[in-house]
């Protein structure tokens, strides 16, 4: 499992900070959950940072380049490295202290339960 934090002040203050990649995710919806998925090849978990707002997700993390990589000369440089990040709003207020998120085979699922309002 990948921790989940709840949006303060200081990491969207952080967020606006620097340019970083953006990362591309699906977004879908079902009766009770958000369901968030992103192809994260190269990214291990402790590089994630998993924010959840009710009605916002930010996702940040850094994919590092490989040593055997850092010398010689390069001939195509098509893969991002580095910091990357995406902040989406939410179709539907969610309940940040019930998010889940794991990451398997290179995709990064993150599950947020939908915030019923009671009458």
């Amino acid at each position: 499992m990948i921790p989940i934090k709840t949006l303060d002040q200081t990491n969207l203050n952080t967020l606006v900070a620097s340019p970083e990649g953006q990362l591309s995710i699906d977004v879908f919806e079902t009766e009770d959950a958000i369901i968030i998925q992103s192809a994260i090849a190269g990214v291990a978990a402790k590089d994630l940072e998993i924010s959840v707002d009710p009605d916002m997700i930010t996702i940040r993390g850094a994919r590092r380049r490989d040593r055997r990589m850092s010398s010689g000369t390069v001939h195509i440089e098509e893969c991002f490295w580095g910091a990357f990040s995406r902040s989406v709003v939410l179709p539907v207020a969610v309940d940040g202290q019930k998010a889940e998120a794991s990451l398997e085979n290179g995709i990064l699922y993150t599950f947020a339960v939908v915030e019923f309002l009671s009458a």
